[in-house]
């Protein structure tokens, strides 16, 4: 009878394990316990904030081939994942983003849409397309979408749809001020005698902002921007650097770029004038009271990020310009949404970012060279600079130097006695380059901000050269008939990512990178290396004695007297020591196949063991626990039943 009621219970004790998971399963999907580093399945608190922030509802719908994906395991564990993240945004909206999912099958009508909407197709087959992508809108007729989602994007996924709601949640474009002494709105270049049209970064940015140009001979900014851009500021008044000072301290987003050698500024043509025009640009005041240190005196140079170059001279040989740089996917900071998805940037005569001695400031590397690179006079690349007179003085001292930075922190105005006087250039009035009266003030009504009441949000980038379209996009031209663009390097999407950024919702900011969401087992990795380290090691030992016996039958042979046999031919002695060399070469070949025999073996026994941890270890606890208990159970009714034959 125990037994029997022993078997009952534990049936009973299965039976609510798995009706507890159905019901949990169905009832309970949107609960987590994030117990990962970093809490990498939990929604940030901007991101909650983002999602209850649109007064209209936005509709998300969620394009994902599930049956396809399944059987791919990347795939299917990221759609999972993106379905669960859209799901818990919706879940912390309060009722503000309603989530919709669609399985796009073959050659239905829910493909056809997806295709409609914009949701690039992925071949899985020559008959079958995969899809996984969003669409979102609001009632104003606004439309965001996410065409594809990668995996190898997963750490701003978040940051990816969170951008999304947070452009639908604000409709209207924001306003970009863009304050520069370049004609990137287009002019005359005086090296080619012809106009020039906009730049293409500025078209692009136009796409996504209202762009208002600030002429660097005004003394204030005009209100109402929603983020700024200062390209090559020179000879800017007091007034108007003062004013750049407030708004960045009052909260305002900017991107700097500044240059010791400008290559982009338009210089007369003129002999003499031209080699030794002065074409850097700087902001020192506001960089100094910042802590970020900058000499407009100094290029960097690398000699691995070099651009191939034809060197003048007879020979034209092709070298390395060591100042015009090739930044690839290793100098992009990988955990920043500005350069987190860009694989290259070109540059071209930058100089170098660092942080001053007691900086108030923080400073985030978002564009490095390697460690070889060192700095260069910029004076040697005026008038008419010799790429290889560059590389044969240059000398990597081994460092790594940043060229764009994030800058952050609290920190102090520039101007801490208050507003400057008014120049003596400013008009009678003294209102003549003010805001419009239309407009709200670049300086808030209580008056001068000494400090920043929060941390700063600046991008500075030591280059400007970036921007012109020399360096990153070319035309496509069938005679005089523009047919587009071929792009060259992601110089431009740099460029939009940071205004985009400088530009969003604040709480986009706080929306970095997340972590890894690969767990590699550490372990398995550091048998590997220990593996190969031994594998190399014999390999190398056995490459000696590959050269030694080669050695040594080219020695014989030397020393072998002429005995009329041709010198092709080896004698007994030769050849008997080589037929030993060559048993002794099999048997090393062996043991280096051991080696790696013996390395699988033992990372497959560690594999089976994590997996029969990882997918039986709860079940058999459950099920120890569950006959503990019933184990428990029936001990306590056998006591209780002699206690009470006793009495």
């Amino acid at each position: 009878m125990p037994k029997i009621i022993g078997f009952i219970s534990l049936v009973l004790l299965l039976a609510l394990f798995l009706g507890l998971n159905i019901t949990a399963d169905r009832t309970l999907s949107g609960a987590r316990l994030d117990l990962t580093e970093g809490r990498l399945y939990t929604i940030q608190d901007a991101t909650r904030r983002i999602a209850r922030s649109p007064d209209e509802p936005v509709r998300l719908t969620f394009y994902f081939s599930e049956d396809l994906a399944r059987g791919i395991p990347q795939l299917e564990s990221f759609g999972r994942r993106v379905r669960e993240l859209l799901e818990s945004i919706a879940a912390a909206s309060d009722g503000k983003i309603i989530l919709e999912t669609v399985n796009p099958e073959p050659f239905s009508e829910a493909e056809d849409e997806a295709v409609a909407e914009g949701i690039q197709p992925q071949p899985v087959s020559q008959t079958e397309s995969l899809y996984f992508g969003l669409v979102a809108t609001n009632s104003l007729d606004g439309r965001e979408v996410i065409p594809l989602f990668r995996p190898n994007e997963e750490r701003f996924l978040e940051y990816r749809i969170a951008q999304l709601i947070a452009k639908l949640a604000e409709p209207d474009k924001p306003t970009l001020g863009v304050l520069t002494s370049l004609p990137m709105t287009g002019g005359f270049d005086p090296r080619t005698q012809r106009p020039t049209p906009e730049w293409t970064v500025l078209r692009e940015l136009r796409a996504t902002f209202e762009i208002e140009i600030i002429e660097p001979t005004a003394n204030a900014l005009p209100g109402g921007l929603d983020a700024l851009m200062i390209v090559h500021p020179r000879d800017l008044s007091d007034q108007l650097v003062y004013s750049i000072d407030q708004y960045v301290l009052g909260g305002g987003g900017a991107i700097i770029f500044v240059d010791p050698v400008a290559e982009a500024q338009q210089v007369p043509q003129q002999m003499g004038m031209a080699m030794g025009a002065d074409r850097s640009s700087d902001l020192p005041a506001l960089f100094d009271a910042w802590g970020l240190a900058y000499d407009a005196t100094q290029l960097v140079g690398d000699l691995d990020l070099g651009i191939s170059v034809r060197a003048p001279g007879p020979r034209q040989e092709i070298v390395p310009y060591i100042v015009w740089l090739n930044a690839g996917a290793d100098q992009l900071a990988s955990d920043d949404p500005v350069t987190g998805n860009l694989s290259r940037v070109n540059i071209a005569t930058a100089g170098a970012l660092a942080l001053a001695e007691n900086a108030a400031a923080s400073l985030e590397p978002l564009i490095t060279t390697t460690d070889q690179s060192a700095l260069v006079p910029a004076s040697s690349v005026q008038g008419f600079p010799d790429p290889k007179s560059l590389l044969n003085d240059f000398f990597p001292d081994g460092e790594t130097r940043t060229i764009a930075a994030r800058v952050t922190g609290t920190v102090p105005s520039a101007f801490p006695e208050g507003p400057p006087t008014e120049s003596d250039d400013a008009s009678p009035d003294g209102d003549a380059d003010a805001a419009p009266e239309d407009e709200s003030p670049a300086v808030a009504p209580e008056g001068h901000r000494a400090e920043s009441s929060e941390p700063i949000n600046v991008i500075v980038v030591a280059d400007v050269d970036l921007l012109e379209d020399g360096g990153w996009v070319r035309e496509i031209r069938l005679g005089n008939t523009l047919l587009g663009y071929d792009i060259l390097a992601d110089n431009g999407a740099f460029a939009l990512n940071a205004a985009e950024q400088m530009a969003g919702n604040r709480d986009l900011l706080a929306l970095r990178g997340r972590g890894s969401f690969s767990r590699p087992f550490t372990l398995i990795e550091r048998m590997q290396r220990e593996a190969d380290a031994e594998f190399r090691a014999q390999e190398q030992t056995l490459q000696e004695e590959i050269d030694q016996t080669r050695q040594r039958i080219t020695d014989l042979q030397s020393a072998r007297t002429d005995t009329g046999v041709s010198a092709l031919v080896l004698t007994p002695e030769q050849q008997a020591e080589v037929d030993a060399l060559e048993e002794v070469l099999l048997e090393k070949r062996k043991e280096l196949r051991q080696v790696q025999l013996d390395l699988r073996k033992d990372i497959e026994q560690l594999e089976t063991r994590l997996k029969i941890i990882n997918t039986a270890a709860v079940p058999v606890l459950l099920s120890v626990l569950a006959l503990s208990m019933a184990g428990y159970r029936g001990l306590r009714r056998r006591t209780d039943r002699r206690k009470g034959s006793e009495r």
